[in-house]
């Protein structure tokens, strides 16, 4: 294809802009082409479809004719700028852009702007090989003895004790919050509120406010609610607080015997070990896959180095983190500033934390796909379509309706993307030289699943 006045320039994010004209004789070639494959489609009275005269023709279709001459241009330039660079459509890091153009004459020369976003050049140097080292699966009697304290822990008892709130303790409250609304004034009461003084368990305001105080005695504190409260005027609204101690409570935990094992409605102590055992062993499957991930992917990045990340890729890769990240909390009802007070963390050491944590996706990705041109690995469609096939069967849709909305939400690209990702994933992981060793670490989050089997029971 002829182009002409070709112009380049780099922007100061990496991208490459590229200016050029097609030739008023290319755009009526085009054009002419359009018209005659349209005349075998358009009924033009008189005349046999195909065998109308073109001016005819045009007199019916030619806003059609133009349209599809335009993006016909357009498709054709993009992949003639794209052979002129030598490169490869799957070495962009994101799809080119069409800036701005000329209106589309037929007759006149057509001059057009495209945005190119060339991937960083990585060299691969090792992916083959790679050590790693795999956690082991099966639990050990620590994490079964863990997870029997955390299961005792969840069914303790609390009784009523004369002295001051320590640790661990339930203390009983009730009070009401201060707002200049009446109305909501009226709302924030705490009845026979219950708070559990480990740390873990009670916001730090409260807990610091009730430990070493009495049954009879009031104490103050603030309350600061998220901003995802239904109540508007609540919203980020810090509220004082005045409440009286109405009760002190000292945990007692069962003894973990048979009778601990029937109350939890198993046979008996082994048979509830056993089903710890099960749930632990899932637990440990499931986190030992993501550290193996996640040591590979570590080691992928050490052994194969990428200067200069494109910040745009960056930002990019940040904001699409950020907005998952806000539908979760905002399904939730918990608020970021609330989690950043609780890790002890401010705005700015969070928001470096994920342009880092962007840099490390981005530069992943980007040695990721390198591989995956390098391998040959691509995903076909018949892959995505047996992927799609058992998504609409989870999901109790068609396979239709699943692909009309990952197209209205220009999802179907960005999937097949991570399908590949995932593939490139597990040839990695064949041609690793893994190392399994023993695992001593806790898993009380065993306890509330064994304790959702007792009900079930």
């Amino acid at each position: 294809m002829e182009l002409e006045n070709l112009e380049e320039t780099k922007t100061p994010d990496a991208k490459i802009r590229i200016g050029f004209d097609v030739p008023a004789s290319e755009c009526r070639a085009t054009y002419e082409r359009t018209l005659k494959e349209l005349s075998r489609e358009v009924a033009v009275k008189g005349f046999r479809k195909g065998k109308a005269p073109l001016h005819l023709v045009e007199s019916r279709v030619g806003m059609l004719a133009r349209s599809r001459s335009l993006r016909r241009i357009q498709s054709r330039s993009v992949r003639e700028i794209l052979r002129r660079k030598n490169l490869d459509i799957e070495e962009l890091a994101a799809p080119v852009e069409i800036l701005d153009s000329s209106p589309f004459d037929p007759d006149e020369t057509f001059h057009l702007n495209l945005l190119l976003a060339p991937e960083p050049k990585v060299e691969l140097r090792k992916y083959r090989g790679l050590k790693l080292t795999k956690r082991s699966a099966e639990p050990s009697e620590t994490q079964i003895e863990s997870s029997l304290r955390s299961l005792a822990e969840r069914n303790a008892l609390y009784e009523s004790v004369d002295r001051e709130a320590r640790e661990t303790d339930q203390v009983i409250i009730s009070g009401r919050g201060k707002h200049p609304s009446p109305e909501l004034t009226k709302k924030l009461v705490l009845e026979n509120y219950a708070v559990v003084l480990e740390e873990s368990k009670a916001p730090a305001e409260i807990r610091n406010a009730l430990l070493g105080r009495r049954k009879g005695e009031r104490v103050n504190f603030s309350i600061t609610f998220p901003e995802t409260v239904p109540e508007e005027k609540l919203r980020n609204a810090t509220i004082e607080y005045d409440a009286e101690i109405l009760e002190v409570k000292e945990r007692t935990l069962p003894a973990i015997d048979e009778e601990f094992a029937r109350e939890l409605r198993f046979d008996s102590l082994e048979e509830l070990r056993e089903k710890i055992r099960l749930e632990l062993r899932k637990q440990l499957v499931d986190a030992a896959f993501s550290e193996l991930e996640a040591d590979l992917l570590e080691k992928l990045r050490e052994e194969n180095p990428l200067e200069d990340v494109p910040i745009w890729m960056i930002e990019k890769e940040k904001r699409r983190r950020m907005e998952k990240l806000k539908r979760r909390l905002d399904q939730s009802g918990v608020a970021l500033e609330d989690i950043l007070e609780r890790s002890r963390k401010s705005r700015e050491d969070f928001e470096a934390e994920q342009e880092e944590i962007a840099r490390q996706v981005v530069h992943t990705s980007v040695v990721l796909r390198a591989i995956a041109r390098q391998e040959k690995i691509h995903i076909d469609d018949r892959e995505l379509a047996r992927y799609l096939i058992n998504v609409a069967a989870e999901k109790d849709t068609s396979v239709e309706s699943l692909m009309r909305k990952l197209r209205d939400e220009n999802a179907l690209e960005p999937l097949r993307e991570d399908l590949l990702k995932e593939k490139v994933l597990y040839f990695l992981l064949e041609n690793a030289e893994v190392v399994e060793e023993a695992d001593e670490t806790g898993a009380a989050e065993t306890a509330p699943r064994v304790q959702e089997a007792a009900g079930d029971a």
